[in-house]
């Protein structure tokens, strides 16, 4: 099993909680890079991840390397006597200057390799697009807390795909169906996990997200072979989601994926969804808060009574939910944090009570959202008892 480096994205705790299910062991050694094993072909692996930017093979750990160690390690590189290398610093890395990194590149040039260094900007790690576009060979250079580590990155994110994913299908409104696709796959990947450990014969696992908004969950589930059935009590949400849905079948070739959509309330769901369900994944309704509604600040007093009424709708959508998800079944799920001042609002009934409603309160909270928003979103795993 190799060992690997992993360059979270955006957003970092979520990416790691999605690699802990695909990956053996993976720890932090900085707060965007985790260390991991895994058998599995990092291109395949890059196909199915959200949160992860960079994939990159270890292959030197111990003291801080010098330019000779860096060096050794390139030289394997070399392929038909021409190298194309970026080295991307991640700590303390005064020591690899400008001048050192290009004293390297003459040392292949007098060796008679066709050699080119491509130097990252405002010395910031190369991005996924430069090191995909140009060929580059990476070097990946890690300070970690006790040793230093070097990589070679195998594969990156596929760039144009998720572009096309988030911006290329037929609706995108941010006001309907709020979750980017990387993050909606992360979540995807976290049930999928616990879904296959505790259902080892089934084949064909069955997701719902009964708040499907927009269908973004519907659709990196989708990519990864489960069978759908989304709910949503606005008529057009369930029109946009059949859109994109289409879309993103004849696109990705998923001609053949089960779908089954309803326009119903969240909290009755079992009147149209008969068959047990293996994963409820979603971002449920999170209030509104519209500036028009609130002014540019939201009022405590009106927030403490979204929170309230929040409280209501999401115990009884875990209480609905337990009639129809299938025992060890699992449901990732957001829930919103209102900001207001220095104080912090936040439906902590629904944790309270969930063990109550029939479930075990596994992970989070899993932060994700930027620091500065009034209304900021954490991740939730819980599993029928």
């Amino acid at each position: 099993m190799k060992q690997y480096l992993f360059v979270l994205g955006r957003t970092p705790k979520l990416a790691l909680v999605e690699l802990q299910n695909l990956v053996t062991s993976p720890i932090l050694i900085r707060p965007d890079i985790a260390l991991g094993h895994t058998d599995m072909d990092p291109v395949s692996l890059m196909q199915v991840l959200g949160g992860t930017v960079k994939v990159c093979e270890v292959v030197y750990t111990g003291l801080m390397p010098t330019v000779e160690d860096l060096d050794a390690i390139l030289t394997i590189e070399v392929k038909e006597n021409k190298l194309v290398f970026g080295i991307s610093t991640y700590g303390e890395m005064e020591a690899f200057t400008s001048k050192a990194l290009f004293s390297l590149k003459e040392v292949f040039v007098e060796r008679g390799v066709h050699t080119r260094f491509i130097e990252s900007k405002h010395d910031a790690p190369l991005s996924s697009v430069v090191i995909s576009k140009q060929k580059i060979t990476e070097l990946v250079i890690v300070e970690g807390k006790d040793d230093w580590y070097v990589g070679i990155t195998r594969s990156v994110q596929d760039f144009e795909q998720w572009n096309e994913r988030d911006y290329a299908r037929p609706f995108q409104d941010a006001k309907h169906g709020m979750l980017p696709p990387k993050v909606a796959r992360m979540i995807v990947n976290i049930a999928k996990e616990v879904v296959s450990t505790s259902y080892k014969d089934v084949h064909d696992p069955i997701l719902l997200d009964p708040f499907c908004g927009a269908g973004t969950v519907l659709v990196e589930a989708l990519t990864v072979g489960w069978r759908v059935i989304g709910a949503d009590i606005s008529e057009h949400a369930i029109e946009r989601t059949r859109k994109n849905l289409s879309w993103a079948r004849a696109h990705y070739g998923l001609q053949n994926a089960v779908i089954s959509l309803h326009q119903h309330d969240a909290t009755h769901i079992s009147d149209v969804v008969k068959d047990p369900v293996h994963a409820i994944v979603t971002e449920p309704y999170m209030g509104n808060t519209n500036a028009s509604s609130f002014g540019n600040v939201i009022e405590r007093g009106k927030a403490k009574n979204i929170i309230k009424g929040l409280e209501k709708l999401y115990i009884g959508c875990l209480r609905e939910w337990a009639k129809i998800l299938a025992k060890g079944g699992v449901i990732v799920m957001a829930l919103p944090q209102y900001t207001i001042g220095k104080d912090i609002l936040f439906v902590k009934k629904v944790i309270d009570r969930c063990e109550i409603l029939g479930y075990t309160h596994v992970a989070g909270p899993i932060e994700y959202g930027r620091e500065v928003a009034v209304v900021r979103r954490e991740f939730f795993v819980f599993q029928k008892q």
